[in-house]
C-alpha cells in the first residue's frame, strides 16, 4: 500500500515537473524579442534610449506575469512541507511497527 502511494506521488511530481519545465521554456522564448545593444556606434544615442525604454518595458510585462505565481509558489512549498512531515511520520510507524512484529518471539 505504502509502495502504491510513493508511486502516486513521485507520478504526480514527474507530471508537475513537465507541466513546469513547459512553461518555463514558453516564458524563455518571450524573451527573445529582447533586443542587444550596438555599442559600437556612438551616433545612435537615441536609439539606443528608446530601445532600452522597450526592453524595460518588456521586463515589465514579463514581472508582471509572474506575480500572481508568487502564491501559488508558496502554497506548493507548504504543500511538500507537510508530505515531507506526513511521509517521514509513515515511515516512522511502519518503522515502529517493523520492530515490534520483529520482536514477538513464537
Amino acid at each position: 500500500m505504502f509502495i502504491y502511494i510513493l508511486i502516486l506521488i513521485f507520478s504526480l511530481l514527474l507530471i508537475y515537473q513537465l507541466f513546469f519545465v513547459h512553461q518555463n521554456t514558453i516564458y524563455r522564448e518571450q524573451f527573445d524579442t529582447y533586443q542587444s545593444y550596438d555599442q559600437n556606434n556612438p551616433n545612435n544615442v537615441a536609439i539606443l534610449s528608446q530601445q532600452n525604454a522597450g526592453n524595460i518595458d518588456l521586463l515589465k510585462k514579463q514581472v508582471e506575469k509572474l506575480l500572481p505565481l508568487n502564491g501559488k509558489v508558496q502554497d506548493l512549498s507548504g504543500n511538500v512541507t507537510n508530505l515531507s512531515q506526513q511521509i517521514n511520520s509513515l515511515i516512522q510507524t511502519q518503522q515502529q511497527y517493523a520492530e515490534s512484529v520483529s520482536s514477538i518471539k513464537v
